[in-house]
């Protein structure tokens, strides 16, 4: 695959990473299908649901992947997400210290207009989005993710990302850095640099202590 002229730093995801997007897809199926566990907030179930493929109580789930497929298809869906709390503002510091490069995000290539929409209105760095060719099944988005950042090192040195699969796709000797958003810990073994992080501004302090391994100094 080609892919665009690429300044060196760092890349970044979108969905649950720079907007909210799984968190309010659920929100509104539990309005229109109704609570499937009150013991469960939104943000549960969609760990449980989206990273590890479970049933959640009277959901079934083949109706919510059909719904789910459809809202990230859609243009209009992609303009209307809510952002990560000071997600914007902590970039824009982010991209003073490492620049951004792309953002790597497994959504269907055909959202990229609605996307591009979306990055511009809350003011992120225009870059290249490198999006999952829509022949590509959803289900290989990890695998695919993975194989676009192997083949962009060192270029793209590493990316901020939520979802703990990308990790277990990614080749064991890849040299590149997983900051992995809204995470406390990584508790799997694996020889690739993991860091995870809370919160954006967790984020942010860990580049900033590891500029010099990026071979920039904090400005």
């Amino acid at each position: 695959m080609s892919y665009p002229a690429l300044t060196p730093g760092l890349a970044l995801d979108i969905d649950e990473t720079l907007s909210v997007t799984g968190v309010f897809w659920i929100e509104q199926l539990i309005t229109s299908m109704g609570h499937p566990d009150t013991s469960l907030s939104a943000e549960d179930i969609l760990h449980k649901h989206w990273y590890y493929g479970e049933t959640i109580g009277h959901w079934d789930r083949d109706e919510v992947n059909r719904l789910m497929r459809l809202k990230c298809a859609c243009n209009d869906e992609q303009r209307i997400l809510p952002l990560q709390e000071n997600a914007n503002h902590i970039v824009e510091k982010i991209n003073r210290i490492l620049p951004i490069s792309a953002y790597i995000t497994a959504r269907p290539d055909t959202v990229i207009e609605g996307t591009k929409d979306w990055l511009a209105k809350h003011g992120f760095p225009e870059r290249p989005i490198i999006a999952r060719p829509a022949a590509i099944p959803g289900e290989e988005g990890n695998n695919w993710k993975a194989g676009v950042l192997t083949e962009l090192y060192p270029v793209v040195r590493g990316i901020v990302d939520d979802n703990p699969n990308l990790i277990s796709a990614l080749p064991a000797d890849y040299d590149g850095t997983v900051f992995l958003f809204n995470h406390l810990s990584y508790d799997h073994d694996t020889t690739i640099n993991v860091i995870p992080c809370k919160d954006w501004e967790s984020i942010h302090l860990e580049i900033k202590r590891m500029a010099h391994l990026f071979g920039i100094l904090d400005s």
